[in-house]
């Protein structure tokens, strides 16, 4: 939230973005899962930068990464959970629909 407020730029907030997923793979404690998320992050920027120039949305994916934060802090665990699974679900279609994949 501080970089859309400071005025960051798509890339610069989509790398916040990225790193907001990887920081929630790491809390599993799998090395061997946290490097499986480090290739698919690093495929997932190329198709965010072309859904960045249709799109623009970046700043939209930083207020919903600071809801998901707050309902990890008040130990929602299901919420978190229901959460995440839509907001996955949401980023898979939009990236499909963005780069004409369906």
């Amino acid at each position: 939230l501080e970089a859309v407020e400071a005025g960051a730029s798509y890339q610069r907030l989509n790398e916040r973005h990225l790193a907001v997923h990887l920081a929630l793979v790491g809390l599993s404690g799998s090395p061997r899962l946290v490097a499986m998320a480090e290739q698919l992050v690093s495929e997932l920027r190329v198709a965010l930068a072309q859904i960045d120039r249709t799109r623009r949305n970046a700043h939209d994916q930083a207020d919903t990464h600071v809801a998901l934060v707050r309902l990890l802090e008040d130990d929602d665990i299901d919420g978190a959970s229901a959460f995440l699974e839509k907001h996955l679900a949401d980023a898979a279609d939009s990236i499909i629909e963005a780069l004409a994949l369906d």
